[in-house]
């Protein structure tokens, strides 16, 4: 188990090398001169020219990428245009907002989606006609793109209802310290979260259902049944561990529409996280910044991966090498 982990881990290195290094031409091929947009209506060629200078626009672009990579080694991100901060300490500022929001949305997709899947497995065996009931009307509810399903909760919740608040972490008003603030946190956590845990939360359930149903029938839940065991525990002890790495799967392949699901609901409800980062510094051509933030994205996907490579392993002792 050690060595499989080494060498996954191992093999994220070269990966990363070569997404920094396709982020980064790409992003720099792109249309549009960031020190133009940030003087605005001012022409003074001399102050173009010095800002280009100072930021390494006026190199070449083989020379701007080997100073890149160099950087990129050392830790070093850059320097954002449009902040004049380094870009480092623009994500880092940004990721606690992401990490919130998506702890939440998973919790909602995993969370109880996978306990939904055995639920609808277990109710397929002895109500079957509710269960595609169930089922359908789960499709159904949770088959909604990111940005239409968020403007649907805002209309129901917080327009219609007057339940929820839409934009931001925390209230403009300002809250005390302490579990107010925690109050007013969760408050305006539940619609994003809803919005981006909802749509992959009928994936895991189906799957689950499916690796469910296909675990109840082998000879090992039998012979469980047959000796005794009570229906709790072989539930929990032989069908749950055996369907898990399917919707774990399932989970770290979906990772990266996770990352453009977050793009879409933290500009519908001005969620001040990394999805957010990346439009305005879009919008500002920001290219270091952007580089940033692509970057920090993709190798959230590639841990995220990671993680369930070895979590599939654990559980799952086939799936190991060497």
């Amino acid at each position: 188990m050690l060595t499989y982990a080494t060498r996954r881990i191992l093999l994220v290195i070269p990966l990363l090398l070569g997404i920094a290094a396709l982020n980064f031409l790409l992003v720099s091929l792109a249309p549009g001169d960031p020190v133009i947009y940030l003087l605005a209506d001012s022409s003074d060629p001399g102050l173009v020219q010095t800002l280009r200078e100072r930021y390494g626009l006026d190199q070449p672009l083989w020379e701007r990428f080997g100073a890149y990579i160099s950087s990129l080694l050392q830790g070093n991100l850059g320097q954002s245009i449009a902040q004049g901060r380094p870009v480092l300490d623009a994500i880092l500022e940004r990721i606690p907002a992401s990490a919130i929001l998506a702890g939440a949305a998973l919790w909602i997709a995993a969370g109880l989606g996978i306990p939904l899947g055995l639920w609808l497995a277990k109710l397929s065996l002895s109500h079957p006609r509710l269960e595609r009931s169930a089922f359908l009307g789960i499709l159904l509810g949770t088959g909604l793109p990111p940005f239409l399903l968020g403007q649907l909760l805002i209309l129901l919740f917080a327009l219609y209802l007057g339940l929820l608040p839409t934009n931001g972490m925390f209230s403009v008003r300002g809250t005390p310290e302490g579990f107010p603030r925690l109050l007013d946190l969760l408050a305006h956590l539940i619609l994003p979260a809803l919005t981006l845990g909802l749509q992959p939360l009928a994936a895991i359930a189906r799957i689950t259902r499916a690796q469910a149903l296909e675990v109840m029938g082998q000879d090992f839940v039998t012979t469980a049944r047959a000796k005794g065991l009570n229906e709790r525990m072989v539930h929990t002890k032989h069908v749950l561990r055996n369907a898990l790495p399917a919707p774990i799967t399932l989970l770290a392949l979906s990772s990266g529409h996770w990352v453009g699901g977050a793009v879409i609901t933290e500009t519908v409800f001005a969620w001040p996280g990394l999805g957010r980062l990346a439009v305005e510094s879009t919008l500002a051509r920001d290219y270091p910044l952007v580089i940033g933030v692509i970057l920090v994205g993709a190798i959230g996907v590639i841990l995220a991966n990671l993680i369930a490579d070895i979590a599939v392993a654990g559980l799952d002792p086939r799936v190991r090498y060497g």
